[in-house]
Formats: C-alpha cells, sequence, structure tokens
C-alpha cells in the first residue's frame, strides 16, 4: 500500500505493506509557456502550434503535445521536447537510436528533422527536438488488456535486437544501471534522512557488487533503459491487423523467430538509452511492471521474461544476472531520487520512483525463490 502526496518522504513498514509519510513540501511546478513561445520553438521545423498541452510524468525533460496547422510537412500532432542544458550527446544518442528503430518499423516515435535537417535546435541554451506523436494511451493511465506482460516482453526483445546493431553501440554513452560507484557515494549523504529502509538498499548494493564480475562478458549494447507503464503506448484501436507473426525481420537481422510482435503496443520515452547488458532492459522492465499493491505479480514476471527470452535466447549468464540487476534498479531509485531531492532538483515524479523502490525491495524480499525463477527449463515451456 502507498499513501501519498507531492512531497517529500519517510517510510515505515507493516504487515499490509509500506506506507510514505510526508516530511517537507519540495516540490515547485509551474505553468511552460505561451503558444507564441512555442511557435518560436517549432520555428526551426516550419511548424505552427494550433493547441498544445504539456505532457503529464516526465522527470528529466519538458514535453509538450502539439496540435499542428493542417498541410505541413510533419505529423498533425507532435511531441516538443525541451531537455536540461548540456544534454546534447545524450540526447543525440537517444534520437539516432529512434532513427535506427523507426527505419525498422517498430512501434517508437520517430524523430523529425528541422528545416536544416537536424535532429536538435536550441532554445536558451537548451537542446529541444520534436518527435510524432504516438496514439494510445500510456498503461499507467488505462486497464491492462490481457497477456499484456507477454506482449510487452515480445515488443521489447524486438527493439533489444534491433538496437543490437546500432552502430558504435557497446560504446555509446553508458546507461547508470551498473554504476555502483555514484550510487555508493549518493547512500552516504542519503542515510542522513531518516525513515528510509537504508540497509535493504545497501544489501541490494552489495549484491549487485558480488555479481558485477560477471557482467563484462554479457551482450553490450544499447538499451532502452526506463521500461515503465508510463512509457508503453496500448491503442486497442489498431486491433488485429496489429499482430506480425514471425514476419522477416526489417533491418536484415533474418527470418523473426518466436511470437508476433503486437503493434496495438508502442514504446516511447527512450530518453535513458544507453549502453548497458542487454540483460538490464530486461531487468528494468520486470523491476518496473511486475509490483503492483506493493506486491509481486508472479503472471507479469513469468509473461514478460517468457515474451522476452522466447526471442533473445539468453543465456545462463544472462539469467543469473537479473534478480541483483533488478534489486539494484529499486535500490538506484530510491537513492538517485532521494539524493536529487536533497541537491535541489526538485520534481513530483520523484516521489513516485522511490515508492516503487521501497515497494519493489519490500516486495522481493517477500516473495518465494520458486516465484522469482527464470529457470531454463520451465520457461522454455512458458514461451
Amino acid at each position: 500500500m502507498i499513501v501519498s502526496d507531492f512531497t517529500m518522504c519517510s517510510c515505515t513498514s507493516h504487515a499490509d505493506g509500506i506506507v510514505i509519510a510526508n516530511v517537507a513540501v519540495m516540490f515547485n511546478v509551474s505553468p511552460f509557456a505561451s503558444l507564441a513561445e512555442v511557435d518560436r520553438m517549432l520555428s526551426a521545423w516550419g511548424v505552427e502550434a494550433s493547441a498544445y498541452e504539456q505532457a503529464r510524468g516526465g522527470v528529466e525533460n519538458t514535453c509538450l503535445i502539439v496540435d499542428t496547422s493542417t498541410n505541413q510537412r510533419h505529423p498533425r500532432r507532435v511531441v516538443l521536447r525541451i531537455h536540461r542544458p548540456d544534454t546534447s550527446e545524450r540526447v543525440g544518442l537517444e534520437l539516432a537510436a529512434l532513427q535506427h528503430l523507426a527505419g525498422r518499423d517498430l512501434p517508437v516515435p520517430g524523430p523529425l528533422p528541422t528545416i536544416d535537417g537536424a535532429m536538435l535546435a536550441d532554445q536558451q541554451g537548451s537542446p529541444v527536438s520534436l518527435l510524432a506523436y504516438v496514439d494510445g494511451l500510456s498503461l499507467d493511465r488505462c486497464a491492462s488488456p490481457p497477456a499484456f506482460a507477454r506482449n510487452i516482453g515480445v515488443l521489447l526483445a524486438r527493439v533489444d535486437l534491433a538496437l543490437s546493431q546500432f552502430p558504435g553501440g557497446r560504446d555509446a554513452i553508458a546507461h547508470d544501471i551498473t554504476d555502483l560507484a555514484s550510487a555508493r557515494d549518493r547512500l552516504a549523504t542519503c542515510r542522513k534522512v531518516a525513515g528510509f529502509p537504508w540497509q535493504r538498499v545497501e544489501d541490494a548494493l552489495e549484491d549487485a557488487a558480488r555479481a558485477v564480475a560477471a557482467w563484462p562478458a554479457l551482450p553490450r549494447q544499447v538499451i532502452h533503459g526506463d521500461v515503465s507503464r508510463a512509457n508503453i503506448v496500448y491503442d486497442d484501436r489498431v486491433g488485429e491487423r496489429g499482430l506480425r507473426p514471425r514476419e522477416p525481420f526489417a533491418g536484415g537481422a533474418g527470418p523473426s523467430q518466436g511470437p508476433a510482435l503486437d503493434r496495438r503496443f508502442g514504446l516511447i520515452d527512450f530518453g535513458d538509452a544507453g549502453a548497458a547488458p542487454r540483460i538490464a532492459d530486461v531487468a528494468i522492465a520486470l523491476a518496473q511492471l511486475a509490483i503492483a499493491g506493493g506486491r509481486l505479480r508472479p503472471e507479469i514476471w513469468s509473461g514478460l521474461w517468457a515474451g522476452w527470452a522466447a526471442i533473445a535466447n539468453p543465456s545462463d549468464a544472462e539469467r543469473a544476472a537479473v534478480l541483483p540487476l533488478v534489486k539494484l534498479r529499486y535500490a538506484k531509485l530510491i537513492v538517485d531520487h532521494v539524493w536529487r531531492e536533497l541537491s535541489g532538483r526538485h520534481h513530483p515524479g520523484h516521489l513516485a520512483l522511490v515508492a516503487l523502490g521501497i515497494e519493489g525491495l519490500h516486495a522481493l524480499a517477500s516473495a518465494p525463490a520458486t516465484m522469482l525463477s527464470l529457470d531454463a527449463g520451465s520457461m522454455r515451456g512458458a514461451a
């Protein structure tokens, strides 16, 4: 159970779950921009806005959903994103990855070039980008359809397969999932705030430290790095025409294997994309999708893994890395976002991420080992 409002928080453990208690209000959110200012930013693309609204969620960027005037060179609805200053390199990686995936006809938002053919413009020192809008509702705003976990596993595996062919992916900017050093440094600062499960966080970091020696030998590539309900879009209007069973995989990878890609689902927000062991992508997805109401949902855990593994064919070493990476994800959600609040980088979205980390570590500690098993034999049967 989570009890919360938009404040910094502490937590206590009870028989019926985790309760988040208020400490002090830290967040400040204000309206973004006028229509004229939006048009000034869109001028680099030769686009004018007829209306816009600020997208919900998002921690690192400001995103505006913009309806454009008709008879223009870009889609009728687009997403204008204003990134933090000094992030051009990472944003460039994100846009290149999206262009790579969109070119392989995967359901992701394609980046739109400016009039000059560039992928980025500038707004008072901040990078600005424009993406095609992906129709549908995010899964955190609608009832999850039946068997959604397996379909997300399949979608993520197809994305990971395509990203394995992304040029220079092994040496791209690193995703922070395996950055134990910064997590430990931040934990030392965060421990000053009482009421959080810091010992459980430290235990998760130590579990990862024992496993990390094997990670450099795992397949490494650019990953999405933040698969969550907010970053999965579902459009039931696509219907059965969205199913693509065992078609040749776009991009020259040869015949696809495994279950169909259900195009009613799309994957958005590649802002955390970076190089990491490819197994980290599904570990992050498991961490952020398989917890509900403070408890592990075994049908989501097993279904998502089965869909991904049926295509990705993970090695035993990759299977062994999953649980330490899931624990590490939860620990870093707590440490990183408490640390950001303490550092003055306030955002209401931080609370939900801290709460997810607390719930996740609690749920893993309560789950029987058999529920967490990714045994090759049993999961092969599930696939």
